[in-house]
């Protein structure tokens, strides 16, 4: 099987896996050293190569390129002249300068929000970098974001820029602003250390939906009933009677005429006209409506 078959079998892995790693030689079974730290291109986002601490405390240099195969156990590279002392390789040099390691590096975007620090980088069998991961808060246990190569804008030796889109804090559905905390472990101007608490919170959203209506209609209904009513009005009239002669002076003629004689009973003849004429009108009998 070629080294190319057997990349290609190969799953992505995580950078962090190959610190540590053993590397051996295929010609003789020789272990050559540990992997002490790895160096990446960052203009290729890839893995240019390794740092070797042997067990004489010297620190090579291996090329990606001069790796047969990578185990879970081993790194396996030809022989013995597969490690070069760094100084020998002109941009490991210049990697190792630069002091870019990438791994626990924080992560901005354009408008300067914190995505965290790189917690992880997945490689592809041929050493190209296949994503970046980031986790905010401490030792990496808050929210994690996966950035494509495409995503990076800037690999420096202090922080990892990336656009704008990513990392833009979400929205607050109380209507408040959250405070800023990185959740890592702070040193203050006086020496003491801030140590983050760190919980998981679980976010609800709340909000009405329309689940069914309910229709209300009015309908009209006119009834007519009879109503019977008894109207009745009485009016009484009284007229004076101009021809009729004053009271005071019928008595002094009646006196005259009949001196002692006593006054006659009502309704025999002889009585008294009476001072006046009363006219009494009653309308509206019984049943009647005139109002």
């Amino acid at each position: 099987m070629t080294n190319t078959e057997q990349g290609a079998a190969d799953p992505v892995r995580s950078a962090s896996e190959l610190i540590s790693l053993p590397i051996v030689t295929r010609a003789d079974a020789r272990r050559l050293g540990r992997v002490q730290d790895l160096l990446f291109e960052p203009s290729e986002h890839a893995l240019y190569g390794y740092l070797v601490a042997t067990e004489g405390d010297d620190v090579l240099f291996l090329r990606s390129s001069n790796v047969q195969s990578i185990g879970a156990g081993a790194i396996i590279v030809e022989n013995e002249s597969a490690l070069t002392p760094s100084q020998s390789d002109v941009h490991a040099c210049e990697l190792i300068d630069c002091g870019i390691h990438l791994m626990g590096t924080g992560v901005f975007n354009e408008r300067g929000d914190s995505l965290g620090k790189v917690t992880k980088i997945l490689l592809r069998p041929d050493g190209s970098v296949s994503a970046y991961e980031a986790a905010s808060g401490m030792l990496g246990f808050g929210e994690k974001t996966q950035l494509q190569p495409s995503d990076v804008m800037t690999i420096g030796p202090d922080a990892v820029i990336v656009h704008e889109l990513l990392g833009r804090p979400r929205a607050q559905t109380d209507g408040a602003t959250e405070q800023h905390d990185s959740g890592l472990v702070e040193t203050l101007p006086d020496g003491s250390l801030s140590i983050p608490i760190l919980e998981e919170e679980i976010i609800v959203t709340k909000r009405i939906v329309v689940r069914e209506r309910l229709i209300v209609r009015r309908d009209s209904v006119v009834e007519r009933r009879p109503i019977g009513i008894e109207l009745r009005e009485e009016r009484m009239q009284v007229v004076p009677d101009e021809h009729a002669p004053a009271a005071d002076t019928v008595m002094a003629d009646r006196g005259a005429s009949h001196p002692g004689a006593s006054d006659a009973a009502p309704g025999t003849a002889g009585a008294s006209p009476s001072p006046s004429n009363v006219a009494a009108d009653v309308t509206g009998a019984p049943g009647s409506s005139d109002v």
